[in-house]
């Protein structure tokens, strides 16, 4: 898609989607970050998010790139009120299949791959080569970090993060704000709130602990 692009959040993250973006075909880069000034990589960072905030009807789209998922999910609703085009970043080296439904402000990066049937909602991010296969639902603000696979039928509420490497086994139901440790393989069903992680994965945090 052409078009002028803003992107909130100049790190290292910001960075990986402008090229997913510009490899999609946006024409038009332009960061806003609060604690970097100039320019990150090749884009220019045009302003903080307050200067993004009174500019967001100039933009065809504008995308969250932060990584913490409850921060993402609050720029995103917030722009959402302010009317802001929230885009949806597809890198044009990933798979998604025709009945994949993805939400806006989501982006997908090079080698995912999206099965049949799968639901990914608004603000996610689908990392590199991160799987979600058939039937896969995942709620709002939910990072599946690189080469995480997610076999069929898995349900994940908004929030969570599976960390890099990690496996989750088909038919599991995740709750809300769970981390899932790196390379873990999770083959049972985890409450909200928890923190899990190992082979198979264990609960470390409880929810009210």
């Amino acid at each position: 898609m052409s078009g002028r692009l803003a992107i909130l959040g100049a790190g290292g993250h910001g960075r990986v989607v402008a090229d997913a973006a510009e490899e999609a075909g946006w024409d038009c880069i332009e960061f806003f970050d609060d604690g970097q000034k100039g320019a990150s990589g090749r884009w220019l960072i045009c302003g903080t998010s307050t200067d993004l905030l009174e500019s967001v009807q100039i933009y065809s789209g504008i995308v969250v790139a932060i990584g913490d998922n409850t921060v993402r999910q609050t720029w995103s609703d917030r722009l959402v009120t302010l009317d802001a085009k929230l885009a949806t970043i597809l890198h044009p080296r990933s798979s998604i299949s025709k009945g994949a439904q993805i939400g806006a402000g989501t982006v997908v990066m090079a080698g995912a791959v999206l099965n049949d049937g799968v639901t990914i909602g608004a603000a996610c991010i689908i990392n590199t080569a991160a799987v979600v296969d058939h039937d896969t639902k995942i709620g709002d603000a939910v990072h599946i970090s690189p080469g995480a696979i997610l076999s069929g039928n898995v349900t994940l509420g908004s929030r969570v993060w599976i960390g890099a490497g990690a496996a989750v086994k088909n038919g599991i139901t995740v709750g809300d704000d769970v981390v899932v440790g790196l390379g873990s393989a999770l083959i049972r069903d985890v409450a909200q709130g928890s923190t899990v992680a190992g082979v198979p994965a264990e609960t470390l945090k409880a929810k009210y602990e």
